[in-house]
């Protein structure tokens, strides 16, 4: 027998009352389309919130205003003229200039050093240690929470120093990294 309605885009007939019609089975498309898109969406939202913990907690600004002098690596020493490595960088600037903490953390350290001079350590969150040295005087205690940005010490010239500087350092883990790559690549 013939189909009665010829109009195959209009409601089923009578002899097929258990098929969808094409207006649901494309709402249910759409609707699952939605779910999948809820979830890879609040998979990209948790990724970047994660990543975003990372970049305010990764040091990454500079400790002091001034002119990197010595960079990270081997050098001629100052005093002998022998090679030496430089683990870390020597940054110029004038007597008293604020030095700050490059991540939030921890002062995990305040110690004297003949060679370093004052030096000031913050413990940070992913393995990051830094430091910074030759310190005319500190402005915080061991245990001190600092922020990002916070003024921890003043830029001296105790130790074995030329000049006055900071000498910053950036160690993860138990391994020193050159400073250079993270400063000013993430702002505050």
């Amino acid at each position: 027998m013939p189909n009665p309605n010829p109009n195959p885009n209009s409601e089923s007939t009578a002899g097929d009352q258990g098929a969808p019609s094409i207006e649901l089975l494309n709402v249910q498309e759409v609707r699952q389309e939605l779910e999948t898109t809820k979830d890879v969406v609040k998979k990209i939202k948790n990724f970047l919130n994660y990543r975003k913990k990372i970049i305010e907690n990764t040091p990454s600004v500079w400790p002091v205003d001034g002119y990197v002098v010595s960079r990270y690596g081997y050098r001629n020493s100052p005093y002998t003229f022998e090679t030496e490595f430089n683990s870390g960088i020597d940054i110029e600037a004038f007597p008293g200039s604020e030095i700050r903490a490059t991540a939030p953390g921890n002062i995990s350290e305040i110690k004297w050093d003949s060679n370093l001079g004052l030096t000031v350590s913050v413990r940070h969150k992913y393995g990051f240690i830094t430091s910074y040295s030759h310190c005319q005087r500190v402005s915080v205690e061991p245990g001190q929470k600092v922020l990002k940005g916070e003024v921890i010490g003043y830029v001296g010239r105790t130790g074995k120093t030329t000049e006055y500087v900071c000498f910053y350092q950036v160690k993860i883990g138990t391994e020193f990294v050159d400073p250079m790559p993270y400063l000013n690549r993430i702002s505050k």
